[in-house]
């Protein structure tokens, strides 16, 4: 018989990493490159909002962390 996992009451996962959107967002596009502005909306729709401080600029954040990703290579059009 299969052994089965369930949870002990309900509940409402956290979001995800600030890091972990990103780097979703940027595979859902793979293998097309994504403006800072494109990479945004994808990051919101992912929830992204739910993990920033109302007083962050969503822009400056996701550039933060672009700039401290190993996976990301920048390009230019």
């Amino acid at each position: 018989m299969a052994q089965t996992f369930k949870l002990k009451q309900g509940i409402i996962p956290p979001p995800a990493p600030q890091e972990t959107i990103i780097l979703e967002s940027l595979a859902g596009a793979y293998p097309a490159a994504l403006t800072l502005d494109q990479l945004v909306g994808a990051c919101e729709s992912r929830g992204y909002l739910r993990r920033l401080s109302p007083d962050i600029d969503i822009h400056k954040s996701i550039q933060w962390h672009l700039d401290r990703m190993n996976e990301v290579e920048r390009g230019s059009n």
